[in-house]
């Protein structure tokens, strides 16, 4: 009688005898030595579990995705309802309504339309209570990146609103700001009410670390500012030009951020400081005028005295 090993075949591709795991084919490869076999039958034995892992991981997904399906149908309700009931407010009032149910107390919202509602919020209150500009100064560090997160995923009409504003640095004032703000505001409230599948899916990251999109732009144009400067006053003067030239260049310790600051000399009677933000231009704005007097007034060379005797002589 042949004594028959016990097989834990199922409809596997291996089969484990005791603790070896070998290929249903083993007979296939002839004279392999048996590390060879074993190999193989490892790898079918891995590949199945993997097949096993992922089919498993599958299914959770698809039960979260459907708790999400359902939780994303009843926030969009609620959403609709706010809007349907405080229709007499302005966007920004409704968008506040909204943060209260959509947006935790710390931390990214577990939806992708919760996440853009803190973004957007995010740039309405630093404008409010910081008067921050996404794309100026300290504002590049407060809301450059929820700036970003909307332009990126808050639709059309969101990204060309706030692109629009931030390409026009130079025709910008707190009023101008906060009106492309509640343009913003209104836009997204539109693009949210129309994409009710924003409400079932996962956010695409943290709003507030986001640094793809126009992130680069951004931190860009809060950089794009330059000041002319004329030195025909400190020439007429009789400054020597290296002093000029070193005066112009302590003048970037005057800025936020002198490591950015350039200094150019396109032409002999023209200086250029770029890379400016709007702070520093403004504060070489009010106070150049001052500084070159007070340069001038220390380093002109002294006029020099005609000598008596010499009138006398002649």
């Amino acid at each position: 009688m042949v004594k028959k090993l016990h097989l834990n075949e199922a409809d596997s591709d291996y089969v484990k005898i005791g603790n070896m795991v070998l290929p249903k084919n083993a007979a296939g490869f002839g004279y392999a030595d048996y590390d060879t076999v074993a190999n193989a039958g490892k790898r079918a034995y891995n590949a199945e579990k993997e097949a096993e892992r992922k089919a498993e991981q599958d299914r959770l997904d698809k039960i979260e995705a459907d708790k999400l399906k359902a939780a994303g149908k009843e926030l969009y309700n609620k959403f609709e309802d706010t809007l349907q009931e405080y229709v007499d407010l302005s966007d920004e009032d409704i968008l506040d309504k909204v943060f209260q149910f959509m947006v935790p107390d710390s931390g990214s919202c577990t939806t992708e339309a919760g996440e853009l509602v803190r973004a957007m919020t995010r740039l309405l209150y630093r404008c409010y209570n910081d008067g921050d500009w996404f794309f100026q100064d300290y504002g590049l560090e407060t809301c450059a990146s929820s700036a970003a997160y909307l332009m990126e995923y808050g639709g059309d009409k969101v990204a060309s609103i706030l692109q629009d504003r931030m390409e026009r640095i130079y025709d910008m004032d707190d009023k101008t700001y906060e009106l492309a703000l509640k343009q913003a505001a209104s836009a997204l409230l539109n693009y949210l009410e129309n994409n009710e599948k924003l409400f079932a899916v996962k956010p695409n990251g943290d709003s507030r670390d986001f640094t793809g999109g126009d992130y680069d732009l951004i931190q860009e144009a809060g950089h794009s500012y330059e000041f002319e400067i004329n030195p025909d006053e400190m020439i007429r003067a009789g400054i020597d030009e290296y002093e000029i030239e070193d005066f112009i260049n302590n003048l970037k310790y005057e800025c936020s951020d002198s490591r950015e600051v350039a200094v150019d000399q396109p032409y002999r009677d023209l200086y250029v400081l770029r890379n400016l933000t709007r702070w520093d231009y403004e504060n070489l704005d009010d106070n150049y005028w001052r500084w070159e007097e007070d340069f001038i007034s220390e380093n002109a060379p002294e006029e020099e005295e005609e000598d008596e005797d010499d009138y006398e002589e002649e």
